[in-house]
């Protein structure tokens, strides 16, 4: 799966550096933005905030949150996302 391949990678906002995300020792990971832990995302890429499902990204690289497109994966497995 894809999202494995984003462990320690960064997280781009409209081509602006905002975060990156960390691995876990469970396989899950974690995204931090502007210093705060944001979301978690399972290895499977569903991506969770506060416990809650909120989005996933899929066998393609696209990322989902909230039902929409919100970016994808870029050639080096960086988050690109579009908005939050």
């Amino acid at each position: 799966m894809l999202v494995t391949e984003c462990y320690g990678k960064n997280i781009y906002l409209s081509d602006q550096l905002v975060g990156y995300v960390s691995r876990l020792p469970d396989g899950d990971s974690e995204w931090y933005i502007a210093g705060k832990k944001a979301a978690r995302m399972t290895s499977d890429g569903k991506i969770l905030i506060a416990g809650k499902e909120v989005g996933h990204i899929d066998d393609y690289g696209d990322i989902y949150i909230n039902g929409q497109k919100r970016g994808e994966l870029g050639p080096d497995n960086d988050l690109m996302l579009t908005s939050l």
